[in-house]
């Protein structure tokens, strides 16, 4: 499980699929705050038995 997150709110919860890729979709509220973070997005997954825990932050991209 990924959570989504920015400027310390959390925007949504994800499971990746096959490829690795997950994404959500964000309310106009969550929209406007990922835009007064500079478009900034934190990906966090919390770790398994399996895997180890890890973050990642970069640009977000929010489609119309």
């Amino acid at each position: 499980m990924l959570t989504f997150s920015t400027g310390g709110m959390t925007l949504c919860t994800a499971i990746s699929n096959e490829r690795g890729i997950a994404s959500c979709v964000l309310t106009d509220a969550q929209a406007v705050k990922i835009g007064e973070d500079p478009g900034r997005c934190t990906v966090t997954f919390a770790g398994t038995r399996q895997y180890d825990p890890s973050t990642a932050t970069g640009q977000a991209y929010i489609r119309p």
